[in-house]
């Protein structure tokens, strides 16, 4: 079986393939954070994005707020080692 960061890359990159819905995606991969998995894991499309950069850039109307709080929040993801390559999204937010 893979491990919960395997599992979490597998999501996030059905979830940029437009796979599987909002809902679906931020529900699975929150329960695969509580499980352990590797917040630096990035989806393997060609924009390689963390679940961070995923919830910040489909975060109309403030609908990710509490997950990307709770991921914020779990202080294994320093914020300066991020790699915001969408920095104009931040700055809107």
């Amino acid at each position: 079986m893979p491990s919960p960061s395997q599992q979490l890359q597998q999501i996030m990159n059905m979830f940029a393939y437009q796979k599987i819905e909002l809902e679906t995606f931020k529900k699975s991969a929150m329960s695969l954070v509580e499980q352990g998995a590797d917040l630096k894991i990035t989806d393997t499309s060609n924009a390689g994005n963390s679940l961070l950069h995923h919830l910040i850039l489909t975060n109309q109307q403030n609908n990710n707020d509490n997950e990307i709080s709770e991921l914020l929040g779990l202080n294994k993801m320093p914020i300066q080692s991020l790699k915001i390559k969408h920095s104009h999204v931040l700055a809107a937010a």
